[in-house]
């Protein structure tokens, strides 16, 4: 939830924190390339499994197969609601043959 003009704290700046840091801004500001910057993610984990395997400090892991998942009921869904709708005009035909209005 965003403060209100009122509700936000004050800080004072002295124009020498505000000139270091326009200084700074641009000093660290310029085009950015792509090139100059590399992934080197896969391969230090590369690195790391290889030296592990190097150092036997490798285990197996325990890996059980997942079980087999249950089979859902399948309804359907047509079927149920025409029967249903079978049940309800069955029960409103006697009930206005016994004289009894539905609610």
């Amino acid at each position: 939830m965003p403060l209100s003009d009122k509700e936000a704290p004050s800080a004072r700046v002295t124009a020498t924190e505000l000139s270091m840091a326009k200084q700074l801004v641009q000093q660290m500001s310029g085009k950015f390339l792509p090139s100059h910057f590399k992934d080197t993610y896969r391969s230090d984990l590369r690195r790391r499994v290889q030296e592990k395997i190097r150092k036997k400090e490798t285990h197996a892991l325990d890996v059980e197969p997942p079980a087999e998942r249950p089979k859902a009921d399948v309804i359907d869904l047509m079927a149920a609601l025409k029967a249903s709708l079978g049940k309800n005009k069955a029960r409103s035909r006697s009930q206005w043959k016994h004289g009894r209005k539905r609610a």
